[in-house]
């Protein structure tokens, strides 16, 4: 009887900073200082005018910069410290009601990217939230066959206040559209990604 082996290479990190609740609803109010709200007539912001460039740079972000960089180097292990230099691509992004981000890879930004959450619920990351963030299967597209015995494409993740996800910036992801609630509050999360200068080639290992 043959046996069913798995082939999927793609290793996923996160890491749950349950204390920064108050440096997230901090630097959530000075995002909503920063940048005022689409008045929902018109829809949706655009991927343009949600996002908030270099938001690490601001005062409100210094204990989750620090955070999102405890997080890269522990999913990375050792091969963090022989990879630097490194530079971060960032941005916050904004999302208001029916807002959605369609199915895309970062790998021209950066080798390695982290989405931190500002705000969500406070649920199991396997979870599915509001929105619902997910990381695909890199070797099946969405408009590409699956065979019946096969699983899902992807892995869905429940934002939460201080949750950091950590992927290859080549991997797929999107996020399903965003309800807000009463208050019409949006979404928040940063997104970073990191280009190592000194990225060990594994080829070279072989």
């Amino acid at each position: 009887m043959a046996e069913r082996l798995l082939l999927h290479a793609t290793h996923i990190g996160y890491a749950d900073f349950d204390e920064t609740a108050q440096d997230c609803q901090s630097l959530f109010q000075k995002l909503l200082d920063l940048h005022p709200l689409s008045d929902g007539e018109s829809g949706p912001m655009n991927s343009l005018e949600r996002r908030v460039s270099d938001v690490l740079d601001l005062p409100e972000a210094i204990k989750i910069k620090t955070d999102i960089l405890a997080a890269v180097a522990g999913y990375m292990g050792d091969w963090w410290a022989q990879s630097l230099p490194v530079s971060i691509e960032n941005r916050a992004l904004i999302i208001q009601d029916y807002g959605h981000i369609s199915t895309h890879s970062d790998s021209r930004e950066g080798d390695v990217t982290a989405v931190y959450f500002l705000t969500g619920q406070n649920q199991d990351i396997n979870t599915v939230g509001n929105p619902r963030f997910v990381i695909e299967d890199e070797r099946l597209r969405l408009d590409e066959q699956r065979m019946p015995w096969e699983g899902r494409h992807g892995f869905s993740v429940c934002p939460k206040p201080g949750r950091c996800i950590i992927f290859p910036s080549r991997v797929p992801h999107n996020q399903h559209p965003f309800r807000a609630g009463p208050d019409r509050m949006p979404h928040m999360q940063i997104v970073a990604n990191f280009k190592f200068d000194n990225l060990p080639d594994p080829e070279d290992e072989v």
